[in-house]
């Protein structure tokens, strides 16, 4: 089945090359479905990162700030940006937060609401950077949704909460296998697999949305 979109929730490359956006471009190019991207903190090092990345991937976008909504199929769909360097990673920041109530304000509580964005909303790990400082703050916007979904990268595994009516879950990524949070003597960053295992632990994420959504997780193992 062809879907209505296909969105990547960040970092589409290591390092914030020109070379590896115009590979990464090359390669996302193949789908036959519209393209969406968010960029992760590997895709805005250095002061190029961004504008390459904006460049690469042409996206809505709420005031050239990055982060945007829209409406389709009855479901209000929205792109958060948490990422940057320093600081600014792993927040949102007050005038995201404020263009998120005012858009989600125009919605009614029936409305299915689907949120994407790089680093996790939720506290998954936050002694490994594994959440969004000012995340609470977004979820209590979406505290009035019957029915809210939450999708993130960045920790390349599956991990689902929920927290009433929202439901978050991150993915696998299709690179770079990382160690479960709690695991003893594991530290954020590439984890070595036993040999032949590596495809079982990458993959991607199909999701259908109606009502309220439901995904399936693939591994590249499994296709």
């Amino acid at each position: 089945m062809q879907p209505a979109f296909v969105i990547h929730t960040g970092d589409v490359t290591h390092v914030s090359k020109m070379t590896e956006f115009d590979d990464a471009r090359t390669i996302l190019s193949r789908l036959r479905a519209p393209l969406l991207a968010i960029p992760g903190e590997h895709d805005v090092i250095g002061a190029q990162g961004l504008p390459r990345f904006a460049a690469a991937f042409g996206r809505r976008d709420a005031a050239g700030r990055g982060w945007s909504s829209w409406d389709q199929g009855g479901i209000h769909f929205v792109a958060l940006i948490n990422v940057g360097e320093g600081e600014t990673m792993g927040v949102l920041g007050s005038e995201q937060l404020a263009w998120l109530e005012k858009d989600l304000a125009a919605r009614t509580a029936d409305t299915p609401i689907v949120i994407f964005g790089h680093v996790p909303l939720f506290a998954v790990a936050p002694e490994w950077g594994w959440t969004t400082a000012d995340g609470t703050k977004a979820i209590a916007l979406l505290r009035r949704f019957s029915s809210a979904t939450v999708l993130n990268g960045h920790i390349h595994q599956i991990v689902e909460h929920q927290d009433g009516a929202i439901r978050f879950a991150t993915a696998r990524a299709t690179a770079f296998p990382q160690a479960a949070p709690g695991t003893p003597g594991a530290k954020p960053g590439p984890l070595a697999v036993a040999p032949g295992s590596l495809l079982g632990v990458l993959g991607y994420r199909t999701v259908e949305v109606a009502a309220g959504a439901s995904w399936q997780d693939i591994s590249l193992a499994q296709g």
